[in-house]
């Protein structure tokens, strides 16, 4: 699996309508597969002078046991008016 670094500096978006209105993927990847979910919670800011991304995730769901026995997890912010196809994320 190969990731694409991008500075998150660079992007020019407002993580508050991103994020709360636009929703996001938030995938889960562990050494037996992974599992994705919409989020439309969350937070893109600054601790201790490094980018990140908070993202809570209930134990309950699915996903959880694949973001906790795995070492990372992506969120993919989605465009405007795509709610009915990210539907099948549950």
């Amino acid at each position: 699996m190969s990731f694409e670094k991008i500075e998150i500096n660079s992007l020019e978006f407002s993580p508050t309508k991103a994020i709360g209105e636009n929703w996001g993927i938030l995938t889960g990847v562990s050494a037996d597969g992974f599992n994705s979910m919409t989020v439309s919670w969350g937070s893109v800011g600054v601790l201790w002078s490094k980018p990140c991304v908070f993202a809570f995730v209930r134990p309950g769901r699915y996903t959880y046991r694949f973001m906790e026995d795995g070492e990372m997890f992506s969120l993919a912010i989605m465009p405007e008016g795509i709610h009915k196809e990210m539907a099948v994320f549950g």
